[in-house]
Order: C-alpha cells, then sequence, then structure tokens
C-alpha cells in the first residue's frame, strides 16, 4: 500500500503580492491522492505580505456519494458548511484567515490529508489528518480522525451502531485497560500511576475508531488522556477480547482486513 504524503505548497512572494488562488492540476489516475485544493491568499506589498495557505488531498476515486461526502466534511473543517463548492469554501477560508493574520487561533497554513485505509464488503476506512500552523502559537496543531463508512447505507457508522446491547461498559473497561498500557509504554509510568492518570479523567471519548487487522484501534485526542505533548493515542483491541460486544458482521470485516491501521497511521 502507498503511503501517502502531503505536497509541498510553494508560494514565490511575487505570487503572494499579486493575492493569486491557485489550484494544482489533476496528477495522472493511476496516482492514489489527488489533490482537490491547492490555493494561496495574500494581503500587502511583496516585502512584507500577509500569506494564509490551504491544500486539501483525498483518495482518488470514481464515487460520486463518496467525493460529495469528502466536499461536505471538508467544508465543515473548515467553517465554511453553506459555501456552494468546496474551492469556494477553501478561498473564504484563506481570504479570512489571511485578514487576521497576528489574531491568536488563527491559520497561516492549513493542510487537510485523506487516506483510505481499508476496505472490506460494505465498509470503508478513511483517516483525516488536519495539519494547522496556528497565529501566536509555538509551532503546528496536528489531529486525526477516523471514519468508518457503510457503503450500503452511503453514512458514517458511529461507534454505538456496531456495539451489541448492553455492552457499552464492557467496551470501556477495556479501552481503559488498554490505554493503562499505552501510558504505561509510551509515558514510562507505573501501573499504579497509569490506573491513577485514568481514574482522574471522569470521561473517555470513546467515538473514534477504525476497523484493523484482526481487531478494531481507538483514537484520542490531544487533552484527552493528558498534556498535549503527550501526543495522539492510538490504542489497539484483538478480536478474541470483542467478541460478544462488537456485533459479528463488523468482526467479520476485521477479520478479513489487510491493513494493519497502527503501523499505517505510525508510518
Amino acid at each position: 500500500m502507498c503511503r501517502l504524503t502531503f505536497l509541498t505548497l510553494l508560494a514565490s512572494v511575487t505570487a503572494c503580492a499579486d493575492a493569486i488562488d491557485r489550484i494544482t492540476p489533476n496528477p495522472p489516475a493511476r496516482m492514489v491522492a489527488r489533490t482537490q485544493i491547492n490555493k494561496s491568499h495574500c494581503i500587502g506589498e511583496a516585502a512584507t505580505a500577509i500569506c494564509s495557505r490551504i491544500e486539501i488531498v483525498w483518495p482518488q476515486n470514481n464515487d460520486p456519494w463518496l467525493n460529495d461526502w469528502l466536499t461536505g466534511i471538508s467544508k465543515n473543517e473548515l467553517h465554511t458548511p453553506d459555501s456552494l463548492t468546496l474551492d469556494a469554501a477553501a478561498t473564504a477560508f484563506i481570504r479570512a484567515q489571511a485578514q487576521q493574520q497576528g489574531v491568536q487561533g488563527s491559520t497561516a497554513d492549513l493542510k487537510l490529508h485523506w487516506t483510505m485505509l481499508g476496505e472490506v464488503g460494505r465498509y470503508r476506512n478513511l483517516l483525516l489528518v488536519r495539519d494547522a500552523q496556528e497565529n501566536g502559537t509555538a509551532g503546528r496543531a496536528v489531529s486525526r480522525r477516523f471514519y468508518v463508512l457503510d457503503l450500503t447505507r452511503h453514512a458514517p457508522l458511529d461507534l454505538p451502531d456496531i456495539i451489541l446491547p448492553g455492552q457499552e461498559q464492557a467496551l470501556q473497561v477495556l479501552q481503559r485497560r488498554a490505554l493503562q498500557g499505552w501510558l504505561e509504554r509510551n509515558r514510562d509510568m507505573s501501573p499504579d500511576a497509569a490506573a491513577q492518570q485514568l481514574a482522574s479523567l471522569a470521561q473517555i471519548p470513546a467515538d473514534d475508531w477504525a476497523i484493523s487487522r484482526g481487531g478494531l484501534v481507538f483514537s484520542y485526542a490531544a487533552y484527552d488522556i493528558g498534556p498535549a505533548e503527550w501526543g495522539l493515542p492510538l490504542i489497539y483491541l484483538p478480536l478474541d477480547v470483542l467478541h460478544g460486544i462488537i456485533r459479528p458482521e463488523v468482526l467479520t470485516a476485521a477479520g478479513n482486513w489487510t491493513v494493519d491501521v497502527p503501523r499505517a497511521v505510525a508510518q
């Protein structure tokens, strides 16, 4: 499987001065990734121009519903859901961000990178990585979000949809146990310290998940488990602990899944 990488956006000073909005040509159809949007917008003279940039990449495909869905979610990420097109949404976003440059929380450079991480039967995994350089902060803000699509229903599959009745608590116990192991391995915590850290959390979000080879993965955002410098925890639960908790058809798909999601994300 090819690993998708962000295409580098290069904007010359002259292009910034002229406030040029640019869309990259479509790459050959054989390519896995396709750049949908590649734009920049600048305000001011060349030497002191203030610019905002955006790049959106998602898998090449011929599915009209999937492209419409990706467009809708991407527009939501730009906080411009009412824009008629993705191009219009991107233009509105970068113009607004360029005007707010210097204001903490405004975005100087944004990349939305979609990757497909496997498909079996009616189920397809998609991963969205949001990489933003925000003004007023020391560095980049990177987040990720998994989506499992039900191709029969033409809709995302939420976690409650796959849990067998009455098994929510059992799944939470497994997640906490796996998170404790993650803290011990990745944060060099003792078992007692890891258990205390999890006990201090009133609630642990559990709705960001994906199907992986031989099991399910659960992803956590910055601050879900601890400080931002702890990164984005990812845990894996194998099939043998999920029987009787997760719907059999999802476990069957996981048993036939070819993509090792934790390894793909780590790359």
